[in-house]
């Protein structure tokens, strides 16, 4: 309640020293109905919304909902249903709060539909590049395990018998670490 005051006299001191008569009038509005957006506006610079605290907590709630709800929708599809018809339903009904709640902060808090879009596409975003970068590692590093020639020591046309020669160096190496580990254990022991 406090808040709610504070934000009253902050909002009408502005308006009074900004515009004068004109915002003693959008003041005493204000104090009439306090959950009701105002606007103030000029014509050079276009219309400014002013929105009381109670109403900004109140989008602030309807975000966390947004989120939530585009939570459930994905988890959906993990949960148990004895019954496939019941998850349509549920489904649903989890779509159509989905679009009430998206048109809602569409028309009353734009940016903030957009920031909580943006964070739970966030995950998603990040599997797809790290997974791409996984898949071009992986395909360059098949692609020079076929190409490299451990024989002669030099890169060529990609062949099977390559890779066996590669893979066959690679496995005597790594025996011959853990030969040398087994030898240097016993000599200490």
């Amino acid at each position: 309640m406090m808040y709610l005051l504070l934000s009253i006299v902050l909002v009408s001191t502005y308006c009074t020293s900004l515009y004068g008569e004109k915002g003693q009038a959008i003041s005493s509005q204000m104090q009439d109905n306090q959950n009701q957006t105002l606007s103030v506006g000029t014509d050079a610079v276009g219309a400014r919304t002013i929105i009381s605290m109670e109403t900004e907590i109140s989008l602030k709630k309807l975000a966390t909902i947004y989120k939530k709800l585009l939570h459930d929708q994905d988890a959906i599809s993990r949960e148990y249903f004895e019954d496939e018809n019941l998850r349509g339903e549920v489904s649903k009904i989890i779509e159509e709060r989905i679009n009430t709640v998206r048109s809602v902060l569409g028309n009353e808090a734009p940016e903030l539909a957009a920031a909580v879009e943006y964070e739970y596409a966030e995950p998603r975003r990040k599997f797809i590049i790290y997974g791409s970068i996984a898949v071009v590692v992986l395909g360059a590093g098949i692609l020079a395990l076929f190409s490299y020639d451990p024989a002669t020591g030099t890169w060529g046309a990609p062949q099977t018998a390559h890779a066996q020669a590669s893979l066959t160096k690679i496995a005597e190496k790594i025996t011959g670490i853990f030969e040398n580990d087994s030898a240097a254990i016993g000599s200490h022991g």
